[in-house]
């Protein structure tokens, strides 16, 4: 088997050079470009292995935040705007292609002032096979670029093919080693039997290029999808929104003007990745809708207040493990659907306001559900309003006692101001009537007097016309 291990590790080379994650870079372009300009003409195998193993840390510090970059990293970011260039790939990708390549091209030309005076470009570092972040021995870096400049005027050796030349004649090579070793009846055993081999040859870092690879074709895919499911949840009203600024998990909410979502839009939401919060109050969602969710792992937040959900909707919310928070606030989930709810494995706060639950079912949940707050506890809930109602009974029937005591005090008091009122007015007329009498008894006394001094007067005159008339009968 020394031929088919030779093989496997040529091949192991080849794969190497070939891999390309579009990852590697914070914007996949730019590492497009990079390898363009400074990979995929060279023919230094070891150098493209390089820069495959150093992915973004081409830019960026290993093990820092993706803010950090190296010097290489920090003078390309002063000429590209990542923003405006994703905006630029969006609408221009031709114009944002020149735009790295000028970016690339003036880097280039830039001495690298950590090495000292007359230091060496990053052009010239990157021409002789070396990356532009690594430490580098000023002395040995160059006489490296010194002996590849001599190197490169001699007239050249006779060249290696391209890589796709390389693949093709490693694939003839195959086909007749095998020709020549293998009887055609053994040739699928031991295709077989390569494979295995080829598989678990490769290296961690071939490995790990595959998986990135995988992960970066899927990424791409459910970026489609997210894009198509975001148009149709705002086509029903829903509005999508990241957590925060470095939190790319998402929020759907239909709340505020999504009547319009009904089961088929449901679908779409399901569609969309890292949903972890889902608000679905008052749509027209039933429980045949609520199947679409059993596959959003990351969802733990589910708002179904004001739906027409019921107990048979609920089995499907047991699919979802990361759930923590549910409320299904005035739906139509009673007793019976208890144990669907006491299933789902992973429930913190499950709210049951105006639900057909009893108290019999909520004591079931306590009991299944010990770990879960359920709001509200009917329990305490049933005994707060019986001393609600307890304390409206003693609170009217205080004011009662306060409004009879208030209604006796003002009769009371009007008593004891009609009182008041007769005694002023019998004393008032007492008063009138002494007044009237001592006048009447004045007036009569006045009468009296002037009739005594009248007839005194009278009878004074009288005598005196008698003393007068007898004088002058006796002067006769």
């Amino acid at each position: 088997m020394t031929s088919l291990r030779r093989i496997s590790v040529a091949l192991i080379a080849v794969l190497t050079v070939l891999l390309t994650v579009q990852i590697s870079f914070a914007i996949p372009p730019i590492f497009e470009q990079f390898k363009s300009k400074y990979v995929d003409g060279a023919q230094n195998e070891h150098f493209a292995a390089a820069v495959e193993a150093a992915k973004c840390n081409v830019c960026h510090i290993p093990g820092k935040a993706k803010s950090m970059r190296n010097s290489y990293g920090s003078e390309l970011g002063k000429l590209l705007d990542k923003d405006e260039l994703k905006s630029l790939l969006g609408s221009d990708a031709d114009q944002a292609k020149q735009q790295i390549i000028a970016a690339l091209e003036k880097v280039g030309q830039l001495s690298v002032a950590a090495l000292g005076d007359n230091a060496p470009t990053y052009a010239q570092i990157l021409a002789i096979g070396r990356l532009p972040n690594a430490d580098h021995d000023p002395e040995e870096l160059a006489q490296a670029i010194a002996s590849s400049a001599e190197k490169r005027s001699a007239p050249a050796s006779a060249a290696a093919g391209s890589t796709a030349g390389l693949l093709d004649a490693l694939v003839s090579q195959i086909k007749e080693e095998v020709k020549a070793e293998l009887e055609t009846s053994l040739r699928a055993k031991i295709r077989t039997e390569l494979a295995i081999e080829l598989k678990a040859g490769l290296p961690a870092q071939v490995k790990a290029l595959l998986q990135a690879e995988r992960e970066a074709e899927q990424k791409i895919a459910q970026a489609a999808l997210d894009q198509e499911a975001i148009g149709k949840i705002e086509e029903f009203g829903g509005t999508v929104r990241e957590i925060a600024m470095n939190d790319d998990r998402r929020e759907v909410d239909f709340h505020l003007s999504g009547k319009a979502l009904n089961n088929e839009g449901l679908a779409y939401v399901a569609q969309l990745s890292r949903v972890i919060h889902l608000h679905l109050k008052n749509t027209q969602i039933t429980d045949e809708g609520l199947a679409s969710l059993k596959n959003m792992d990351s969802l733990k937040k589910l708002h179904l207040e004001e739906t027409d959900i019921s107990d048979a909707g609920l089995p499907h919310l047991q699919h979802l493990a990361n759930l923590e928070w549910l409320n299904i606030y005035g739906t139509k989930v009673s007793d019976a659907g208890v144990d669907q709810l006491a299933a789902i494995p992973n429930l913190k706060k499950l709210y049951i306001w105006q639900t057909k639950i009893t108290i019999p079912g909520f004591q079931k949940l306590q009991k299944s559900m010990p770990d879960t707050e359920i709001i509200p506890d009917l329990v305490k809930e049933k005994q707060r309003a019986e001393d609600e109602a307890k304390r409206k009974i003693e609170e009217e029937k205080r004011k009662a006692e306060e409004e009879a005591k208030k209604k006796e005090e003002e009769a009371k008091k009007k008593e004891e101001e009609a009182k008041e009122k007769t005694e002023e007015e019998t004393k008032e007329k007492t008063e009138e009537e002494t007044k009237e009498k001592t006048e009447e008894e004045t007036k009569e006394k006045t009468e009296e007097e002037t009739k005594e001094k009248t007839e005194e007067e009278t009878k004074e005159k009288t005598e005196e016309e008698a003393k007068e008339k007898t004088e002058e009968e006796t002067k006769e």
